[in-house]
């Protein structure tokens, strides 16, 4: 599954009850300024927290923003994973530097291919051809996490909404994925300035253990 969104001077883009704050190692959260920006440090925490408070209150978020999610139901916090963080801010500064916004890299790897080349073990059944995406979603050019990940649930212009439903477990596999990273960065330089990568999977101590039917995020 792949998800995109894009903000640029007024423009987004995306490219895949009682709520309890699940802190992250701040080691793990540092987002890179790639140059020229102001700090994002926090971005990634942010994001992180308001992604797992729209998860666990999804009726009460779709009310507030405008979107049907009367039926969608209510989901366990995602667990901050740092094998995944690394991976996804490696993702977002790539992107960053080298002025893209896409699932596959300049280089031709996409999102399922980069991760397990990372080390991350995902299911043996995962594809894992070049533009293979059953772990990404991306959004550029909004300034704030909680912006970004607005962006993705509103998901404009997709149909079917392929990054809200990633990231609220709409389909499967993404009803089996329990971990997360979350990656930002920023280049002044670059076209939409910031970019933020998020990536779930289920836990490696049981990627190969399953198999099921996989749906993939299209752009």
């Amino acid at each position: 599954m792949s998800v995109s969104l894009k903000h640029r001077t007024g423009m987004r883009l995306v490219f895949c009850c009682l709520f309890v704050s699940l802190l992250a190692p701040a080691q793990k959260l540092m987002a890179q300024t790639v140059s020229g920006c102001g700090d994002t440090s926090q971005e990634a925490l942010k994001a992180f927290n308001y992604l797992n408070e729209i998860r666990q209150q999804p009726q009460v978020y779709g009310e507030r923003i405008g979107l049907s999610l009367g039926k969608v139901r209510r989901l366990a916090a995602l667990h901050w994973n740092p094998r995944l963080s690394e991976i996804a801010q490696k993702r977002a500064e790539n992107m960053a530097r080298r002025n893209y916004f896409a699932h596959v890299d300049p280089d031709g790897v996409g999102p399922n291919r980069f991760v397990i080349g990372a080390g991350y073990h995902l299911p043996s059944y995962y594809p894992s051809d070049s533009e293979a995406n059953t772990v990404e979603s991306l959004a550029a050019g909004a300034p704030t996490g909680n912006e970004a990940i607005d962006d993705l649930m509103i998901d404009k212009g997709e149909m079917p909404p392929s990054h809200r439903i990633h990231l609220l477990a709409l389909a499967s596999p993404f009803d089996r994925h329990t971990e997360v990273g979350i990656g930002v960065a920023c280049s002044a330089a670059s076209d939409y300035q910031y970019y933020y990568e998020v990536l779930t999977a289920p836990p490696e101590a049981i990627a190969t253990r399953r198999t099921a039917r996989i749906r993939t995020v299209k752009e």
